[in-house]
């Protein structure tokens, strides 16, 4: 209690272990038992010390009871594992970083044991005391100023925590893996006076482009995502990702710059990558990054999955930052990649990699990837001319391994989201219908249609019973109402509202409200343009639908 002294405290706890100890029988239990008993008393009296900040007399204690609990329960145990711990943690409240790393070490070995040795539920328990174990290590490593086993050990942590968190995130298609899982951004309609835009005889100035992008911005779009909620913890999940992320990206920084002041060859070569230098025991576990400069690559991996998080947060100026340090790193383990596509280098770079995986890796992003993070990092800035260039560039990359994609599709549709908000309509046009082109493709494929020779990506999302079908339409609906809206800002005809009634029927099971709030919207512009067009004498007899003057079926003046 706060209000009792801390001998008082101490004393108490002695005589009630004392008087306990005289009051068992002593016929009826062994020897072991008593010991194991007092193993224990000593862990919780180290514990209490420790608390204090008594850490010498803490050691003491600890260290008893660990040879106590190595007699009875073997070394190998979990409790044994537990005291290793602790007394790690006490090393290093000490800074003796030395013995701190070696309790450390024991204790992992003994828990990666039972982790890779059970199943079920305990499994979470166990994971969670591995995680914190690495993550001390960690810390300790970093005190030390070794960057190298430091990073290691936060890379083994990110291995453990994204297994939780993709199971977390589940599944996802090539459309939504290259738009970061962020959901589809939807222009505002917008309806554009032919007055505005100045007659043949007498054209108009270009201001009404200027007012037109003035009232878009890019943070009034709708986000259109028909999906279920995320599952229960993965909001903390995110959060802990973000900081283990954040240590990585510090610490290869703090590396980098140990070795430029120290401006020497050792320190420079430090900087490449010495993982075989670590300890046999984080050598053992197993590294999903391969081969080349592993603290460049752990650098762009982090630093691209801060920029998607950052993304989501709206936190635009710091994802943009973290992006470009992911294409700075990606270009050092890939020189050729950041020179011109159609360079001697970059050809040699292109045709000495191996054949593309069929699924994007979101953890291994590659140039495609982050040019497109950049571009809508930009895209929601609403610096659309830069968003152009990176979307522009995206497609350049993802284009030299195939034709016809659904990350080509993703990307296609965000540049001709920022064309529009550029008043560039005719291109806007041209790329929302190649984007679906491309969607069509998937939707309805043959024999012969595919990705590279393999149909089994869109027969994927072809499942006729399968929810990835009506995802699939409510996608061709969201850039057939696209379309419309470009269209209608040039001119209106019979085509765009034929497309319009086509994204109506692909949008009409959607629960989305306010998409089809948006086409009604389309509709009543389509009707005031028709009306429009009737001379007064004509009103009384005449029909108005979206598609012109009829005589027959549709709305009269009135209605």
């Amino acid at each position: 209690p706060a209000s009792m002294p801390e001998k008082d405290f101490t004393d108490l706890v002695a005589y009630s272990v004392r008087y306990c100890t005289r009051q068992l029988p002593k016929d009826s239990i062994e020897l072991g038992e008593l010991e194991l008993c007092l193993s224990l008393t000593l862990e919780y009296s180290a514990l209490v010390q420790h608390a204090v900040q008594n850490y010498q007399e803490a050691m003491g204690y600890f260290q008893e009871a660990l040879i106590l609990r190595t007699m009875h329960v073997g070394k190998n145990s979990l409790d044994v594992g537990s005291l290793h711990f602790n007394m790690g943690v006490v090393y290093d409240d000490l800074q003796r970083f030395d013995q701190a790393v070696s309790r450390y070490h024991e204790s992992l070995r003994i828990r990666l044991d039972h982790l890779n040795n059970s199943s079920g539920s305990s499994n979470d328990d166990l994971e969670e005391s591995v995680l914190l174990t690495l993550k001390c290590l960690g810390h300790v490593y970093k005190q030390s100023s070794d960057y190298d086993n430091s990073v290691a050990c936060y890379v083994k942590v990110l291995q453990i925590m994204n297994q939780r968190f993709h199971q977390l995130r589940g599944e996802a298609d090539r459309f939504d893996q290259q738009g970061l899982r962020l959901p589809i951004a939807v222009p505002v309609p917008t309806y554009i006076f032919e007055e505005m835009k100045g007659s043949k005889e007498s054209p108009g100035n270009n201001s009404w482009k200027s007012h037109f992008q003035s009232m878009n911005k890019k943070e009034l779009c709708h986000h259109f995502e028909p999906r279920t909620q995320p599952k229960k913890g993965m909001s903390k999940l995110k959060k802990e990702l973000i900081k283990i992320h954040s240590h990585i990206v510090d610490l290869i920084h703090e590396k980098k710059q140990h070795s430029w002041d120290n401006q020497s060859v050792s320190s420079t070569r430090s900087t490449r990558s010495r993982l075989a230098s670590s300890s046999l025991l984080l050598s053992s576990l197993k590294c999903s990054i391969k081969s080349g400069d592993v603290f460049e690559a752990a650098l762009m991996r982090s630093s691209f999955a801060l920029g998607k998080m950052r993304l989501e947060q709206m936190r635009y100026d710091d994802a943009a930052g973290s992006l470009e340090t992911a294409l700075r790193a990606k270009w050092v383990l890939d020189p050729a990649s950041s020179s011109d596509s159609d360079s001697e280098a970059s050809y040699r770079s292109l045709t000495s990699r191996k054949p593309p995986m069929r699924s994007t890796d979101e953890d291994d992003p590659g140039e495609g990837q982050i040019y497109y993070g950049l571009g809508v990092t930009n895209a929601a800035l609403d610096d659309h001319e830069r968003a152009v260039r990176c979307f522009l560039t995206a497609l350049r990359y993802l284009r030299r391994t195939s034709v016809d994609s659904l990350e080509i599709a993703r990307t296609l549709f965000d540049a001709a989201t920022s064309y529009y908000y550029l008043c560039n309509f005719e291109q806007a046009i041209s790329l929302w219908e190649e984007c679906l082109r491309i969607l069509s493709k998937y939707e309805t494929p043959t024999k012969n249609d595919g990705v590279d020779g393999d149909t089994s990506a869109a027969k994927e999302a072809l499942s006729p019973k399968d929810s990835s079908t009506k995802s699939s339409n409510y996608r061709r609906g969201v850039v057939l109402y696209c379309l419309v809206l470009a269209k209608s800002a040039i001119g209106f005809d019979n085509e765009t509202s034929s497309l319009l009634n086509n994204a109506q029927t692909l949008l009409s099971s959607c629960n989305d409200k306010v998409i089809l709030a948006y086409m009604e919207f389309m509709t009543g512009m389509f009707l005031s343009h028709a009306a429009s067009q009737v001379p007064t004498r004509l009103r009384s007899i005449t029909k108005i639908s979206p598609a012109g003057v009829t005589l027959n079926e549709g709305l009269s003046w009135k209605d």
